[in-house]
């Protein structure tokens, strides 16, 4: 795999590189690397720095500095689905501000909601880097604060990207999601799949092996084994969960490919159970863990392989259209991405 920042060091200036391929500004890429060589105790000066990193730093630096291009192309699905322009929109979990950024460009009203007060800063300086003060507001709340969603208003248009797997009431997040939006509305919304081989093979917030398969406590365990610093993962449901929530709050959904991370077909499993095989013998051999966490690790995960193999025998021995659909869902999209939408109260 490319490192995500060669294409950055082949010119003369790293940082004008930078702000030209993630089309971010000053503000936003200063402050943001200030923190990030702060965090992470590393200095980077020049190309070889940022090679230097693990992949798993690479990975979050790319997620940060990326948000505009991401946002860009989100912008770009909603305006598949409906207007944009002149539209009232909503951003849960805004981020570093991507999203709220691309959709003040394409005309509409914009409202990003963080929790953490330092992504809120990030992404009141990406917005004042490109001009776009009068278009958005980015406020430091959260999601499940009843008074706090009452007093935002209603919208046509929302996204929830990567924020359902972090919050602590999965059902109070689709209940504020559908009060906000009008009948009508649409929300995008974007969460990582606990089962795919791909996230149980490295998980895509930390890069563990099996964690995604573990409950929340055990998972707490296992990441402070590695990291030693705050887990902030909180719940990973099923995608029939999903599903479900989204109809019991009035909306229709529909799952869509994910942007960045397309469904594998099956002519990748044998592939991608090699590498899994792989990344088991790596856990194996990690030092540090305790044999309490070792063993809730490797029971999940044969459990997991098990239901696997039985669910990849049947298919290969009976492969209907619906069944290959349904082992695809579960164990090769690594991400289910939703478009839904908040339906009257005549139509559910």
């Amino acid at each position: 795999m490319s490192d995500p920042f060669d294409a950055v060091f082949t010119q003369p200036d790293m940082r004008t590189a930078l702000l030209e391929q993630f089309q971010i500004g000053p503000r936003f890429l200063d402050a943001y690397l200030d923190y990030f060589c702060n965090a992470q105790h590393v200095v980077l000066s020049k190309p070889g720095d940022f090679h230097a990193l693990s992949p798993t730093q690479k990975m979050w630096l790319h997620y940060a500095l990326s948000t505009n291009l991401r946002g860009r192309d989100i912008i770009a699905v909603l305006e598949r689905y409906g207007t944009v322009r002149g539209a009232r929109y909503l951003d849960v979990g805004c981020g570093f501000g991507g999203s709220i950024v691309a959709a003040a460009n394409a005309g509409a009203n914009c409202v990003g909601l963080e929790l953490d007060p330092e992504r809120v800063a990030f992404s009141r300086r990406n917005v004042a880097d490109l001009g776009l003060t009068e278009r958005v507001a980015v406020l430091c709340q959260d999601v499940l604060d009843h008074e706090a969603i009452r007093n935002l208003g209603r919208f046509e248009l929302a996204t929830c990207n990567d924020v359902a797997e972090h919050v602590e009431d999965v059902p109070r997040l689709f209940q504020h999601l559908a009060s906000v939006l009008v009948s009508g509305g649409m929300i995008y919304l974007e969460v990582p799949n606990r089962y795919s081989i791909d996230s149980v093979r490295s998980d895509g917030h930390f890069g563990l092996f099996g964690i995604t398969l573990l409950d929340r406590e055990e998972a707490r365990k296992y990441h402070w084994q590695r990291f030693h610093y705050q887990y902030d993962v909180g719940h990973y449901l099923s995608l029939e969960d999903y599903t479900d929530l989204f109809w019991s709050f009035g909306f229709k959904p529909e799952l869509i490919a994910s942007l960045y991370h397309p469904a594998a077909d099956l002519l990748a499993v044998d592939e991608k159970l090699r590498a899994l095989s792989e990344a088991w013998e790596g856990f194996q051999a990690i030092p540090s863990l305790d044999p309490t966490t070792y063993e809730l690790v490797s029971q999940a995960y044969l459990a997991y392989l098990t239901q696997l193999v039985q669910g990849l025998a049947r298919l290969r021995q009976n492969p209907t259209p619906s069944e290959e659909v349904r082992f695809c869902n579960k164990y090769l999209r690594d991400f289910w991405t939703f478009v839904a939408i908040r339906q009257a109260a005549g139509d559910r």
